[in-house]
């Protein structure tokens, strides 16, 4: 423990050295002793921050620097930094200032900062973790979903107004910045069919996104079915519904007028497009009694009947029991 409070002692002596304890930092910051001792204990703590800080010349509190201009613009130090990001509040602040030509490790709400005179870039040095979460991990084509991503650092404090950059496949999607509790929420909509990557910092998550049209019901206007072919019953309606690339028919109908069968198909309604196959599919059903029939589906959208009775065609007569359920693929 005396080993600690003699490393803290020295960091907090090295501190005091470069910050301009000024009469106009004591007025924009209460307690800065009490405040001082509390930045030495974080910097102890977190990994990796503390080399740098020995390598830099100027250790500055971010707030002294910006006070009064805050107060010229009536702005407050947070709503500042929220609208902005602490990144660009801290270029916008090298800019109008201009001397800063060596590199600087700026404290912005108790967090290290640190701008590098020779590139003009800013990169927050405490270590820090990005938990990313999606709303849902299975969404629906042209569907949208919130991506929620979570700043905090070793001690699990949040980070506030930080600018984060979410990544889609490796590639940038979108930007924002943290508020005051470190979070940063995303809402995107999924164009492509497939696994979705989306990476911020340390954290990546996949989601799926599906083509689903949910069921489409052939006797709901818009019909598709024609209207011979009603439902012949609540629990048994014509419908259709695609899933990627599988298409699923089912339901049962009860024709309102006979039909003669022959080998030609007769057409009982049209498809929408998006279920249509790409070469005719044909499948043998159950009709009343003992009759069977031939249920077909054509690229055009044409839904048909053909081939109806036992061993040769015959009528199919009014509140026939006809059966329909088909899978099949498309491209």
């Amino acid at each position: 423990m005396t080993a600690t409070n003699e490393i803290l002692v020295n960091i907090k002596n090295f501190m005091q050295r470069w910050f301009p304890l000024t009469t106009e930092m004591n007025s924009a910051i209460n307690n800065v002793e009490e405040r001082i001792d509390d930045v030495a204990l974080e910097i102890f703590k977190k990994t990796g921050v503390i080399d740098k800080l020995e390598a830099c010349s100027t250790i500055i509190d971010f707030e002294t620097v910006v006070h009064n201009d805050l107060q010229i613009l009536g702005m407050s130090y947070e709503g500042w930094l929220s609208e902005n990001g602490v990144e660009e509040c801290i270029l916008y602040a090298v800019d109008v200032h201009g001397n800063y030509d060596n590199d600087t490790v700026f404290i912005v709400l108790d967090h290290f900062y640190f701008y590098d005179s020779a590139e003009g870039t800013v990169s927050l040095l405490n270590d820090y973790d990005v938990d990313l979460e999606a709303s849902s991990y299975n969404v629906n084509i042209n569907g949208s979903v919130t991506l929620t991503a979570t700043l905090t650092d070793q001690l699990g404090n949040p980070i506030p107004y930080k600018n984060v950059e979410i990544y889609k496949n490796g590639s940038s999607l979108s930007q924002g910045i943290t508020n005051n509790k470190g979070i940063l929420m995303f809402t995107v909509t999924c164009n492509a069919e497939g696994l979705i990557t989306f990476s911020a910092g340390n954290a990546s998550i996949q989601v799926n996104c599906i083509y689903d049209t949910g069921w489409v019901y052939g006797n709901v206007n818009p019909k598709w079915m024609n209207s011979n072919w009603i439902d012949y019953d609540s629990n048994n309606s014509i419908r259709v519904r695609r899933v990627g690339k599988v298409v699923h028919f089912e339901g049962t109908a009860k024709p309102q007028h006979a039909l003669v069968s022959t080998n030609e198909t007769v057409t009982i309604g049209t498809l929408p497009s998006q279920f249509r196959p790409n070469h005719v599919q044909r499948f043998v059903m159950q009709g009343s009694g003992k009759n069977t029939w031939v249920l077909s589906f054509a690229p055009n959208g044409i839904i048909g009947f053909a081939r109806y009775g036992t061993t040769q065609n015959t009528t199919m007569e009014v509140d026939s029991w006809m059966n329909m359920y088909a899978t099949w693929m498309v491209d």
